[in-house]
Formats: C-alpha cells, structure tokens, sequence
C-alpha cells in the first residue's frame, strides 16, 4: 500500500511541473498608457489591438493590431507600418461594457412596450389611448440607443499629464554585455 501513494505523490509532482512548464509567461515588452491626472494606466502587449491618432493623420483614428515592440529605438511594428513612439498624438479605449448592456436591455425593451401596450389597449376595446404605449416604448428605444451610442470610449491626449512608455523588463542578456 505504501509503494502506491509514493507514486501517486510521484505522479502528482510530475503532472504540476508540466503544467507550470507548459505555462506560457507574461510578455516582458509592453506599451503603457499613464493618466496622471485619474492614476489610471494601461498596458499593450503584443498581438493587443491599439486605436491610435498619429502627427501624420491627426483626423484619422487607425486601429489596428501590434506586432513588435522595438524599446530601443521606440518604435512601435504595426500590421499596417511602424509609428515612433513620439509620432502618437492621442490614444482611444473603450470604456466599459455597462453602457452597451443597459442600452441593449432599453433597445429590446422599447418595442416590447409598443406592441403589448398597443395589443393590450387594443384588447380591451379602447382606441382612443393606443398612442400612450407607443410614444413610451419609442422614447424609451431611443434612450436606449442613446445609451448604447454614447460615452463607449475614451479618449487620451498624450501630452503634459499622459504619457505613453514602452517599458522592458527583460533579464539582460549575457551575450551582448
């Protein structure tokens, strides 16, 4: 009995070093956005998608995917080209997802209150209140898209009180010391 459970601790060890081994590790260069102003920071790493203004288009947002982060000569491999660094003049992220779902639940709740409304005064045989449900249930759509369309994303003007850094946290390499 003793030779089992010796093995089954074996077994055990075995299976959380590979597990640990096959662990894929955290990327070591990153892209980060810091707001002084809220301390709120951000991190890109390669392969995220960045929405980006740059000197050369300053009316176009580009979003696109990142490929490659050069720390040495700041730059920044894009699948559509490269941008320096000191080239991005605003960045833009989405906010969150609560205005999306509310606007979603009011979107589906406003035509709902439409056709019951309008079917119940229907159903009772008074026409003369069937415009009631419809004007609730078409403002209530509207807010709803309102809700859905508006404060989705925020913007960031690098500048003054935002910076954007790429930061290498890499062990150095013994080779090229």
């Amino acid at each position: 009995m003793k030779p089992f459970f010796l093995y089954l601790k074996l077994i055990t060890l075995l299976l959380v070093c590979v597990v640990q081994a096959s662990a894929q590790q955290p990327p070591q260069i990153f892209l980060q956005l810091e707001d002084r102003l809220t301390d709120q920071v951000f991190r890109y790493h390669i392969g995220d998608k960045i929405q980006i203004k740059t000197k050369e288009f300053p009316r176009q947002w580009n979003k696109t995917k990142i490929v490659d982060i050069i720390p040495k000569d700041k730059i920044i491999v894009l699948e559509s080209g490269y941008v320096k660094l000191d080239d991005i003049i605003k960045v833009r992220r989405k906010k969150g997802t609560a205005g999306k779902v509310i606007g979603g639940a009011l979107l589906s709740l406003g035509p709902s209150i439409i056709v019951f409304g309008t079917l119940g005064t229907f159903a009772d045989g008074s026409t003369s209140s069937a415009a009631g449900p419809a004007i609730v249930g078409a403002l209530v759509t509207v807010a709803g898209w309102l809700i859905s369309k508006t404060g989705r994303r925020k913007k960031f003007k690098i500048g003054k009180y935002t910076q954007l850094k790429i930061y290498d946290i890499r062990w150095p390499d013994p080779r090229r010391t």
